[in-house]
């Protein structure tokens, strides 16, 4: 929710969260936990888990829209 200013009201900030890494269970979770702990929403997200026979396993990929308050 927008926070009230002077004059009017200060929308949310936006970023873009690019993320890969190695998969292993609780990625999502984890991530969550951390910007919910920070007042962070996850406003879209898209995810996928794909061979990584280079690096001896599986890359998760993570895209996300996160709506930060403004401050």
């Amino acid at each position: 929710m927008p926070r009230a200013s002077i004059g009017g009201l200060i929308p949310p900030v936006r970023y873009i969260l690019t993320l890969s890494c190695t998969d292993r269970p609780g990625i999502v979770a984890s991530i969550s936990s951390l910007l919910a702990d920070r007042d962070i929403s996850v406003e879209q997200l898209s995810s996928r888990v794909q061979d990584a026979p280079m690096a001896g396993g599986t890359l998760f990929e993570a895209h996300a829209v996160l709506v930060a308050p403004a401050g």
